[in-house]
């Protein structure tokens, strides 16, 4: 849940979840797939030491976001803040972007992601527009609901219309005597 803008510990620790098994997972392929290395070892080791590379910052991320994670009592992680951590494991992360997209066209190997850890932190913003969208759809139905009884209605509410706008001209006409046809009839 985020809390004035900035990411929780919750948080923190679902995303070091789902960016180390997508960089796991890149790593498993690269041992099952070598067609890329065999057909062109060239650009398959520059793009392995790009790969290196970009390990390490992540693994320095990682280890700062897992102390961060370790040393709060998980009673609190939806209620500290952990912004820094998240935005550092983000940077770290963003050269396996391209990293992955490049793997996958090259070697023309699939990465299995379908085991991807899904988000267990609180989501109050998704929450509140989970309970704005029932309500608005409850609305909506409400509201059809209604047009519908109001075209059902409608030739009785204009005859009713009609009949009450003939008694007010009667009664102005009549000054609301009692004797309406005394007022009509010929003087």
């Amino acid at each position: 849940m985020t809390i004035l803008g900035e990411h929780t510990v919750h948080e923190l620790n679902d995303l070091v979840n789902a960016l180390s098994y997508e960089v796991t997972q890149t790593q498993k392929a690269i041992i099952a797939c070598t067609s890329w290395a065999q057909r062109d070892p060239a650009a398959f080791a520059d793009w392995n030491t790009k790969l290196v590379q970009a390990m390490a910052p992540w693994s320095d991320a990682l280890h700062v976001a897992m102390v961060r994670i370790g040393e709060t009592p998980q009673a609190l992680w939806d209620a500290v803040p952990a912004e820094a951590h998240y935005q550092g494991c983000l940077t770290a992360y963003h050269p396996f972007d391209d990293l992955i997209r490049t793997f996958i066209q090259q070697s023309q190997c699939p990465i299995s992601f379908d085991q991807m850890p899904q988000p267990t932190a609180n989501d109050l913003d998704l929450s509140v527009y989970q309970g704005a969208d029932k309500a608005t759809k409850w609305i909506e139905k409400q509201g059809q609901t209604a047009a519908g009884k109001a075209k059902s209605y409608a030739p009785l509410v204009v005859l009713g219309v009609g009949a009450v706008a003939v008694l007010a001209a009667v009664a102005h006409k009549c000054g609301f005597r009692a004797n309406v046809t005394a007022c009509f009839a010929p003087s």
